[in-house]
């Protein structure tokens, strides 16, 4: 564990590490007025929780969390040892290089990389310990160097939520399979979960980047594409009808939109 000294002229920095170090056995930390630096934490074995905004995420090995000054949060082992690596930094530039990089105010993540961020994390830590009057300096540039890496790290916190959206639509995703054929209203499919039709499409847009319409456009085509391979004796007007478009001239329009050529045309061109 090293805490740096850091100079008022090296205050100026962009960004300088202000701790870093590992600890063996992570002990329990709690902070509700949240903590002076920016933080990154990785666990390289065992297990813990990291609880920020009302949310828990287990940190396993591999994985690891970050948090900006004055984020109320709190981490604690729920196996022993808990050991973790970790890097405390600041600089008057951190926020613009964070809003460049897309890293938010509080992350949970599997590195990229898990090698090469260790290996970072070692080079920076023996620096560190060097008596040379530019390390913090130097240390600088590899700090940089890190987190321009650990943006490339994949955000748990983003996709637990939209694994969270998908468990709560996977009844309307079912019924939507089971029945796209049909004429389906949105107060329907909404109904089966509870929820506003507003909500729905909330939901849908944020999951999908769609709504339910579009959803079930594609879901339709998608099924009518297999069936003009799939069953050369039926006539396009038949798929049209078993796929829930009863207005033939519509079906074409909407294949054609999507697939960027006629449902004949598509149809050629696999040889049928």
């Amino acid at each position: 564990m090293l805490f740096t000294m850091i100079t008022q002229q090296e205050k100026h920095l962009p960004l300088y590490i202000t701790g870093i170090g590992i600890q063996k056995d992570q002990e329990s930390i709690v902070r509700p007025d949240g903590y002076p630096y920016y933080q990154w934490t990785y666990c390289s074995k065992g297990e813990g929780t990291f609880v920020v905004d009302g949310k828990e995420f287990k940190i396993a090995e591999g994985t690891g969390f970050f948090f900006s000054p004055k984020i109320p949060h709190k981490y604690y082992s729920t196996t022993q040892p808990w050991e973790t690596y970790w890097i405390n930094f600041e600089g008057s530039s951190i926020p613009s290089i964070l809003e460049l990089f897309g890293i938010h105010k509080w992350e949970v993540f599997i590195p990229s990389s898990i090698e090469s961020a260790l290996n970072q994390f070692d080079e920076m830590e023996d620096l560190l310990t060097q008596d040379d009057p530019e390390k913090v300096i130097n240390t600088s540039l590899n700090l940089y160097s890190f987190l321009f890496t650990y943006k490339t790290s994949k955000k748990i916190s983003t996709y637990q939520q939209t694994t969270n959206r998908l468990l709560q639509l996977k009844p309307v995703l079912l019924y939507m399979d089971e029945n796209f054929n049909h004429s389906l209203s949105l107060d329907e499919l909404s109904s089966l979960i509870h929820i506003s039709s507003n909500h729905l499409c909330k939901l849908f847009k944020l999951t999908f980047g769609m709504t339910p319409f579009h959803y079930l456009i594609q879901m339709r085509i998608q099924n009518a594409k297999q069936l003009l391979i799939q069953s050369p004796e039926l006539q396009i007007n038949e798929i049209a009808n078993r796929v829930g478009y009863t207005d033939f001239s519509y079906f074409c329009s909407i294949f054609k939109k999507q697939e960027l050529m006629t449902p004949l045309a598509f149809r050629k061109m696999y040889g049928v």
